[in-house]
């Protein structure tokens, strides 16, 4: 950088007086660019005026992460009235009660300067049990792109003791251009990550031999003069699939290429590739799964940030059997995925940036996305990790009702209907009641196919009467058509959780709906 600036003196001693203008706007371009390579100001913020949550005008772009004692990480950037912004700064928070309550946010790392910013950070548990706390850093909207990084040695300490790992911390510098999402660690050992340029027609792979201790870069993966960024990969029997999204191509936004050499040499990259590896061109995620099948969250639009849904592949990503709409509302983005000890997947996303300002989590398993709805005992929906906007979650349900249904198959859905509520009372976080009048739907009911079906209560006059939203799909019921059917089931309740739980009692639903006049004698026998 000095010797640029000294090749840029010698230019203006030719050239003459009149030049010294230019000359000092590139002499001011350099020095941002040398603060992009100093470390942002790592800054513990419980209580800090500056940061705190009611005083932001968005929040987005968020990551997740689970440690081996349960604790939820959540990261996020916000700062200014929008970004780009010289204002950005990027936030950490964590909850170590399931996500009910959060340190949002817990540590910030934050630029000195108008035109310096930190953004696109993410969260990675390595195979230590480290924290790896990722930024990237530029100058004005995207120039100067560089990544850095915390990592704490024990991201489950008590809070006093963390924040003062935290003040303890060195950020490291990693890489050039900007990693927005996880490493991965190969078969071999190798650790590698990607990251984007600003002018992104390209994609730098990053490998490290030494368990994060250095990292060089080892190959990079053309786009085919597409713009490519937010890379991400997974590795499968084809060897590491990397996927990027495709900037500004609507539909076919999603594009990759595989290596079959731990990432020296790469295939040509492809784009236009079969749905659902298709898309809005915005962020998606992919991952393997401690089962071995692959998790791709992506929104079910080839136009919109809309329908935000989990597939599943059991053959490598050849193709996607099973899926669960997470979020069916439209300008819900940007998730990222995490695991943990049990095996339950948390996906965290936003909503409405600059309107609603929701960051949440949904929690579920392998199972739920077979089943296509949430009914694993520990699944929750649409955990509030940071939401800013009017509304207020519905918390709990005072009204008894089912929750989950099993029927024969053939039984009309007013059977099921008729059995239900058409009012139901419902508290909010504060335990203000409500009284809530609507109808039961259920669009995709097939009497005839075997198969889960979920019921939902449609209150919207209510609901925008009072300002509620019903974030963890309180107001459902899951229906569950089988060829054989056994008389006496006791139709149970499934809480969302600790802390968003209905109450209606299993045993006061005992209503057994089974279809009228046919009877199998194996039941008749019952």
């Amino acid at each position: 950088m000095k010797k640029g600036i000294s090749v840029l003196l010698a230019a203006a001693v030719t050239i003459g007086v009149g030049s010294m203008g230019l000359l000092d706007r590139e002499i001011q371009r350099a020095d941002a660019a040398l603060a992009t390579e100093t470390p942002a100001e790592i800054k513990v913020v419980i209580d800090d005026e500056a940061y705190r949550a009611e005083n932001r005008q968005w929040q987005g772009i968020p990551g997740v992460e689970v440690t081996e004692n349960g604790r939820i990480w959540a990261c996020y950037f916000t700062g200014g009235p929008s970004e780009p912004n010289g204002a950005n700064y990027v936030a950490y928070g964590f909850s170590d009660d399931g996500g009910e309550t959060w340190y949002d946010s817990y540590f910030i790392a934050d630029l000195a300067g108008d035109e310096l910013r930190t953004y696109d950070p993410n969260i990675w548990v390595d195979p230590f049990g480290r924290l790896w706390c990722t930024w990237c850093q530029a100058r004005g909207n995207y120039s100067d792109l560089k990544t850095w990084a915390v990592v704490l040695d024990d991201p489950d300490a008590p809070a006093e003791e963390l924040a003062s790992q935290i003040e303890a911390a060195k950020p490291r510098f990693l890489a050039d251009g900007v990693k927005l999402n996880k490493p991965i660690v190969l078969a071999n050992g190798d650790w590698m990550f990607f990251t984007a340029a600003t002018s992104p027609t390209a994609i730098t792979v990053w490998a490290s031999t030494d368990n994060g201790a250095t990292w060089q870069v080892r190959s990079s993966v053309s786009g085919n003069g597409l713009s490519v960024t937010e890379p991400m990969a997974v590795e499968t029997k084809e060897g590491i699939v990397l996927y990027t999204r495709i900037e500004g191509k609507q539909g076919g936004g999603i594009g990759m290429a595989v290596s079959q050499d731990n990432g020296y040499t790469w295939s040509e990259y492809r784009s236009e590739l079969e749905a659902p590896l298709r898309g809005p061109s915005s962020r998606f995620a992919i991952t393997k799964l401690k089962s071995g099948n692959l998790l791709l969250i992506n929104n079910a639009s080839e136009t919109s940030r809309t329908a935000l849904t989990a597939y599943l592949s059991a053959d490598g990503g050849r193709t996607w059997s099973s899926s669960l709409v997470l979020d069916e509302r439209s300008e819900v983005s940007y998730p990222d995925v995490a695991q943990d000890e049990e095996g339950y997947i948390y996906v965290i996303y936003d909503k409405g940036r600059y309107s609603e300002k929701e960051i949440r989590i949904t929690k579920f398993t392998e199972e739920d996305i077979v089943r296509g709805a949430f009914l694993s005992e520990g699944s929750r929906v649409r955990i509030a990790v940071s939401v800013l906007g009017g509304d207020k979650d519905i918390e709990s349900v005072k009204t008894d009702f089912a929750k989950t249904v099993t029927a024969e198959t053939g039984t009309p859905v007013s059977e099921i209907r008729s059995a239900l509520p058409r009012e139901i009372t419902v508290t909010d976080e504060d335990g203000t009641e409500y009284t809530l009048e609507g109808m039961w739907s259920a669009a995709s009911y097939d009497a005839d196919t075997p198969g889960t079906y979920v019921l939902t209560f449609n209150a919207t006059e209510s609901l925008l009467r009072y300002g509620l939203f019903d974030a963890h799909n309180l107001l459902t019921v899951a229906v569950t058509l089988e060829d054989t059917f056994n008389e006496g089931l006791v139709y149970g309740l499934i809480g969302g959780g600790a802390g968003v739980v209905a109450v209606a009692a299993a045993t006061a639903a005992v209503i057994a709906v089974k279809k009228k006049n046919q009877k199998k004698p194996e039941q008749q026998e019952a």
